[in-house]
C-alpha cells in the first residue's frame, strides 16, 4: 500500500515541476522574486483541477472550489470590475497571466 502512495505523491511532484516549468518558459520568468507566484500559480492550478470523479482536490477537503481574483476563463460578463482592476495593476496581470498558463497547461 505505501507504493501506491508514493507513486501518487511522485506523480503530483512532477505535475508541479511541469506547471512551473511552463509558467516559468511561457512568461519568462526570471527574477527570483516571481517565483513565490510560480509555485503559488502551479499548485492552485492543480488543486483546482477537477479529477474524472468531477472534483477537484481542493472541493474534496473545503466542499467548493473557490473562485479566484482575475479569472478570466468563468463568467466573464459578471466579472467585468475585477478586469478593469487587472488593466490598473501590473503586477496582478503578471499573477494573472501566470495562473491562466498555469491553468491551460493542466489541460
Amino acid at each position: 500500500m505505501r507504493r501506491g502512495k508514493n507513486g501518487i505523491a511522485e506523480r503530483s511532484g512532477g505535475t508541479l515541476k511541469a506547471l512551473a516549468g511552463n509558467i516559468i518558459q511561457a512568461q519568462a520568468v526570471i527574477q527570483p522574486s516571481e517565483m513565490d507566484s510560480v509555485v503559488s500559480e502551479a499548485f492552485l492550478a492543480h488543486n483546482c483541477d477537477v479529477n474524472e470523479l468531477g472534483v477537484a482536490p481542493i472541493q474534496a477537503v473545503t466542499g467548493k472550489v473557490p473562485q479566484v481574483q482575475g479569472d478570466v476563463l468563468n463568467d466573464f460578463g459578471k466579472r467585468l470590475a475585477e478586469h478593469s482592476l487587472i488593466e490598473a495593476s501590473p503586477s496582478l496581470q503578471r499573477q494573472v497571466a501566470m495562473r491562466e498558463t498555469a491553468r491551460l497547461a493542466m489541460v
